[in-house]
């Protein structure tokens, strides 16, 4: 087995570039195996293809962003298992 398969698997969900790509890159730095995902269809799809071993998502979006995070695993069919990290983003400062 090589190492990369060894790998935690980890699916980040962010609707921002910069955060998706910031996530990835430290995440991939400490060996985690990286599948980054704009929003809940593209990660189910993910998450179905290749079950991941930790959901990451990000709640600087809308608020039906909240019931997503609840969804993805189970819309891919993964075991209650796989835990599912929600992280509060932002849009920035408001002045």
């Amino acid at each position: 087995m090589s190492e990369e398969s060894d790998a935690a698997r980890i699916l980040v969900v962010a609707d921002v570039e910069e955060t998706r790509d910031g996530i990835e890159r430290l995440l991939q730095k400490d060996a985690y195996r990286v599948d980054p995902a704009r929003h809940e269809g593209d990660a189910v799809v993910i998450a179905r293809r290749d079950p991941p071993d930790l959901i990451l998502v990000s709640l600087g979006g809308p608020a039906s962003v909240v019931v997503t995070a609840g969804r993805i695993r189970d819309r891919a069919g993964l075991s209650e298992e796989v835990p599912v990290v929600v992280w509060l983003g932002h849009r920035g400062r408001r002045r």
